[in-house]
């Protein structure tokens, strides 16, 4: 059994991502939240909420930014309210977050989501026998990694499987600083429309300045049409579409495609090479999927 979650970007994608097969909304709050695609309030997010009880969906609530000590008390806040709401999933990255809401006696809803830092199975064992809902896997790690991990791990494990990937997050903001440097203004905040290219490569990595500093994305979109049995056989259970640098449309049609190769309907490798057809200008890749991150390069 296989659960899919993206997510949202307004309180009218939960119908859409209803009917194209996903079970579970991401919200993002202003402040707590790294990267997200929609903000959201909390008297939102607790409407939104509702709505997907009601449509037997799940909601997860974004704490994935870091901490300092004046700022965990506000942390707190935000969690009680959480718990209040009825949430069902709070994703976190830093660990202050786990020990309130051990305190808080709401560990049973966290997702530990550190982007590069699980990436074996005692890291995850150990996570999850803190008593949280589940731990999602580095995406920088192999297929081979991930089913590795799954066959030792019990618990709920989660995998990015579509989307740009973050790769890099400094609490900089070093676009404003190059942009000082230049002696020019332009409109950095929350601008979506930018990208790097190195100089010996035809790829766009999309660059985000916002008010957590600035993040950078890698050249390709992510696309794992032709792994997703394979990971699910191995037992992993949550598969999460990453909604950023897509609109919601795109997100519902990307569900609705993962479920017909997942349930059989259509052939994942044919799939993936569609994508490749209908996306020419996001180089569909399947990430590091076959291809570690350390790999040295020689004779260049």
């Amino acid at each position: 059994m296989f659960e899919l979650s993206a997510a949202s970007y307004e309180l009218a994608d939960i119908k859409k991502y209803h009917d194209a097969g996903i079970n579970t909304v991401l919200f993002a709050l202003p402040f707590f939240s790294a990267r997200p695609a929609g903000v959201f309030t909390n008297q939102q997010i607790e409407e939104g909420t509702k709505l997907l009880h009601e449509l037997n969906m799940k909601s997860a609530v974004q704490l994935t930014r870091f901490f300092t000590e004046s700022e965990c008390e506000a942390c707190r806040d935000e969690l009680q309210l959480l718990k209040a709401m009825n949430v069902d999933q709070i994703y976190f990255t830093d660990c202050a977050v786990l020990q309130l809401a051990d305190e808080l006696a709401m560990k049973d809803k966290l997702i530990y989501n550190p982007d590069t830092l699980i990436t074996n199975a005692a890291d995850a064992q150990f996570y999850l026998d803190q008593g949280i809902n589940g731990v999602t896997l580095s995406k920088e790690i192999t297929k081979e990694e991930m089913i590795g991990i799954a066959a030792q791990v019990k618990g709920n494990l989660e995998v990015l499987i579509h989307g740009r990937l973050n790769m890099m997050h400094s609490k900089r903001r070093l676009l404003t600083s190059y942009y000082e440097f230049l002696g020019r203004e332009f409109d950095l905040e929350n601008n979506h429309d930018l990208y790097l290219m190195e100089e010996n490569r035809d790829e766009h990595m999309p660059i985000i300045e916002d008010e957590l500093g600035t993040h950078v994305f890698t050249g390709f979109t992510l696309c794992s049409f032709n792994e997703v049995n394979d990971l699910v056989k191995a037992g992993i259970q949550s598969l999460r579409i990453e909604s950023l640098f897509m609109s919601s449309d795109e997100v519902a049609q990307t569900a609705r495609d993962y479920r017909d190769v997942l349930e059989g309907r259509k052939s994942g490798l044919e799939m993936f090479e569609a994508y490749q057809k209908q996306y020419p200008n996001q180089n569909i890749s399947t990430g590091f999927m076959y291809k570690k991150t350390s790999t040295v390069k020689v004779n260049v």
